[in-house]
């Protein structure tokens, strides 16, 4: 529902600087904690996806075991098990420091923050992650969860890399996005 009159430029403190509303959300600073201490990122997304947030109940996070998580992970993604408004600096920058090597950080009960170099790949990370969610959730349902070897991961991982250097639709986030933009069109 939003539209580019709803966006809001904000300071690293979360003032908004420009824009037709005077505030925003405290979940800004969450943005600033990223931005702070990664600044390598350059588009951040707090989400409350449902798989995400129903794992992160039981103190679960998602480990690489499908293609879908080692986009978002090379690793168990971290999760931050203190149960805190978003709305604290010290708490985000907290937060953000669980990243990592990895896109993402899961929230207890309360969703993720997801990071990414573009816009493009913040969102598709942000699929991802909840795709890996439940994709993770169904297979523990099923039986004993097996995440990939180190062994098993190394040629998958030099495959991504390899491709996310690309530009445009070659690059997995770029095609990814134009796909969902055409799923909104219909």
């Amino acid at each position: 529902m939003a539209t580019v009159d709803d966006v809001l430029v904000c300071d690293m403190d979360g003032n908004v600087i420009e824009g037709k509303y005077s505030r925003t959300f405290g979940e800004v600073l969450a943005h600033a904690g990223v931005y702070r201490k990664r600044k390598d990122i350059r588009s951040v997304a707090h989400t409350h996806s449902w798989n995400v947030m129903a794992l992160s109940m039981t103190e679960t996070t998602i480990v690489p075991a499908s293609f879908e998580s080692i986009k978002v992970a090379h690793e168990p993604v971290a999760l931050y098990k203190k149960v805190s408004f978003l709305d604290n600096l010290e708490v985000t920058e907290e937060i953000a420091g669980l990243i990592g090597p990895n896109r993402a950080v899961i929230l207890k009960g309360h969703g993720a923050i997801v990071a990414g170099k573009s816009i493009e790949e913040a969102t598709v990370s942000a699929i991802d992650l909840e795709r890996s969610a439940k994709a993770q959730f169904m297979a523990s349902c099923v039986g004993k969860l097996v995440p990939f070897t180190e062994k098993e991961m190394e040629p998958l991982v030099n495959f991504l890399r390899n491709i996310e250097a690309q530009t445009g639709t070659t690059n997995p986030f770029g095609r990814a996005w134009e796909y969902y933009k055409s799923q909104l069109a219909k």
